[in-house]
């Protein structure tokens, strides 16, 4: 079982800075609290697993190495959380790319004669899903 992912020290109802001897206290007044042989039938799979999480509990946070590790743990933990959260870094700004289309390929619109075409916000899609969100016309006479 991971024990970092669980508050050890809430589980037995003290500080995250208590001495031996209130874990030692606050451990067996659980105990006492949530022992299946106490609780009626239907719960004892929950008390089971009640006690099964004090026992993990006490005996991590009496040992003052297993408690050293734990403590390792739950710092990593919490930095993996923040990092987690954190603002991502922006893409990189793309350099500028100049693509020339086959006109019949993307309909800029009816231009009458002699009329000079607008620019236009169109959107076209690249093979590799990159997007261009505005073209300008750039030769407005001709065969289009």
């Amino acid at each position: 079982m991971n024990t970092a992912s669980i508050d050890l020290s809430a589980v037995l109802g003290v500080p995250n800075d208590a001495d031996l001897a209130a874990i030692r206290k606050a451990f067996r007044t659980r105990m006492r609290q949530t022992h299946p042989d106490g609780r009626p039938s239907e719960d004892a799979a929950a008390a089971h697993e009640e006690m099964v999480l004090l026992n993990l509990a006490y005996e991590t946070l009496r040992d003052p190495g297993n408690r050293a590790a734990y403590d390792l743990d739950r710092g990593a933990e919490r930095n993996a959380k923040r990092e987690q959260y954190r603002e991502p870094t922006p893409p990189p700004t793309p350099s500028t790319r100049v693509i020339v289309l086959d006109p019949a390929a993307v309909d800029f619109g009816s231009v009458a004669i002699g009329e000079t075409p607008r620019d236009q916000i169109i959107t076209v899609r690249l093979s590799d899903y990159s997007t261009i969100r505005y073209a300008w016309v750039l030769k407005h006479c001709g065969d289009f």
